[in-house]
């Protein structure tokens, strides 16, 4: 498929409780059908969207026709507020999701991504959602809503919302990762609803050096399967 001139802006928009510092890449006089938010891993070890594998999400993404937004959390960067233990994260997701889908009304897909950290705000503000505690956010004619959840940090934080949602969970694992261990991820794993999808990369730590090729490949699969 051709496409037009790809764009990728920078911009400070203004948030629940003052400015988020976001990046927006989409194609030039394209009507996108697929939006996508990505969330980058905790503000508190140095997460910011720069970080390698955000960017690797947001690129392939981008490469398979999505208009991706990636943003820093409250604190990083330009982004004004403090650091919120997800809650204040969440909420800025959501506005930002709304932002997205209102620039593009004709959108009838969303992924909501994540890498570690970002893996749980993705995951809330998909729970919020799907039980009607985000009602800023139309969803009326989204066809498909999927979470691509990079390196979950299962071992640290409550996903016990996947076992509710019925959306499909693309997740991906490094089974080298010495932060968020693939085993804690492999025994709660059969615990989320259908859809779901696993992909274990051989050699990957949690940071994916020298294998963000086969990352993107791995996400490239999931999303097109």
């Amino acid at each position: 498929m051709n496409k037009n001139e790809s764009r990728l802006r920078a911009l400070l928009l203004k948030g629940p409780i003052g400015q988020i510092e976001a990046m927006l890449e989409e194609y030039d006089m394209q009507a996108h059908t697929r939006i996508a938010l990505i969330c980058h891993p905790h503000p508190l070890f140095g997460g910011t969207m720069h970080n390698k594998v955000v960017h690797q999400i947001a690129a392939t993404l981008h490469q398979l026709e999505f208009a991706t937004l990636r943003f820093n959390f409250r604190g990083v960067g330009q982004s004004q507020g403090v650091h919120d233990h997800g809650q204040g994260e969440t909420d800025d997701a959501a506005y930002l999701l709304d932002y997205l889908k209102n620039r593009h009304p004709h959108a009838t897909r969303v992924v909501l991504a994540g890498f570690s950290f970002g893996c749980f705000v993705a995951t809330q503000l998909m729970h919020q959602i799907h039980t009607g505690l985000r009602t800023e956010i139309k969803s009326n004619n989204i066809d498909v809503w999927e979470l691509l959840l990079v390196s979950p940090a299962v071992n640290k934080m409550d996903f016990s919302a996947l076992s509710q949602l019925n959306v499909n969970k693309i997740c991906i694992q490094g089974e080298s990762d010495d932060i968020c261990e693939s085993q804690y991820l492999k025994a709660q794993y059969p615990n989320f609803k259908d859809p779901k999808s696993l992909t274990l990369i051989q050699g990957a730590n949690h940071f994916y050096q020298q294998l963000l090729p086969q990352l993107g490949a791995a996400i490239s699969h999931g999303i097109c399967s």
